[in-house]
């Protein structure tokens, strides 16, 4: 995901002016913005980020929207008490 806000944000730079001549700046800052506020609250504290949400493995193996996964969606907290 970081990669993809990357190269979203890196290419409403480079296109900036294709972008808006097709009238989708303000699409394309959205959806930066919506990532960009993830990752903010992925990090609520100086010492704490939630890293993943849902079992990797596990989750590869169901095509369905998360709202409609029956799978253990466990989160997992990076912490002084559990280094990542």
């Amino acid at each position: 995901m970081a990669f993809s806000v990357t190269m979203l944000a890196w290419a409403a730079i480079d296109f900036r002016k294709e972008i808006t001549d097709l009238n989708q700046l303000g699409h394309t800052l959205w959806a930066i913005r919506w990532g960009t506020d993830y990752f903010m609250k992925a990090h609520p504290h100086p010492d704490v980020l939630w890293g993943q949400v849902g079992d990797g493995a596990s989750d590869h193996y169901c095509w369905k929207r998360a709202e409609d996964m029956t799978t253990s969606r466990t989160a997992y907290k990076i912490d002084e008490q559990h280094p990542g």
